[in-house]
């Protein structure tokens, strides 16, 4: 879905200005069915990959921002509509840990698709248009195939490690949550791991 974002994007500006009309009329009632369809579409979109999370964020935060500036002219039975709104949406479940589970499916699965093959490992992460130079990197694994298959296993442990955390932080309460940053190794497998992040997000800031 990379190259729809940007519509879906620009879909949610539409109904901003659709719930801003609908605010200027007085009607609000209107306005509040709009913001659900805006918060609708942003969840909607957060699957599968982390720009599509991102753009999903951006989507709630356009529509929220619109519907903020206008809240003393809601009425009471409006308020109540919004806390009901409010209460369906934090209770839809986490999008963030479906995104993760399918960001660790893939970085996983380039890695290990590859890992008998070094020189179709090195070109997809490292000839691919956007990423880094790393052509110290790509000596070493061009060096050494054999101690380039066991640099991927221990390369797919890591990144499945710091997805397992990140998807068992988010299952807690947010006032529980202890996110920290990617662990850098300088071992083989280690720059493997930190390559296979940035080569992901490269490809889908690259494409979206």
């Amino acid at each position: 879905v990379f190259p729809e974002l940007a519509g879906f994007r620009q879909l949610s500006r539409i109904l901003m200005m659709k719930l801003y009309v609908e605010l200027a009329d007085g009607r609000v009632s209107s306005a509040i069915d709009t913001l659900r369809t805006g918060l609708s579409l942003g969840y909607a979109i957060q699957f599968d990959t982390l720009i599509g999370g991102l753009v999903g964020i951006a989507i709630d935060g356009i529509m929220l921002k619109r519907s903020a500036m206008a809240v003393d002219q809601a009425s009471v039975k409006d308020c109540n509509a919004l806390i009901s709104l409010a209460r369906q949406w934090m209770a839809l479940p986490d999008p963030a840990i479906k995104i993760f589970e399918a960001e660790k499916f893939f970085e996983t699965g380039i890695l290990k698709k590859h890992k008998n093959n070094v020189n179709q490992l090195a070109s997809a992460l490292l000839d691919a248009p956007g990423t880094p130079d790393n052509a110290d990197l790509k000596g070493q694994l061009l060096a050494d195939p054999q101690g380039t298959a066991a640099a991927v296993d221990s390369a797919v442990l890591k990144v499945e490690e710091h997805f397992d955390y990140l998807i068992s932080e988010l299952k807690k309460p947010m006032w529980h949550r202890k996110i920290g940053e990617i662990k850098h190794d300088n071992s083989l497998g280690g720059k493997l791991a930190e390559l296979i992040f940035c080569f992901f997000v490269v490809l889908q800031v690259a494409n979206a």
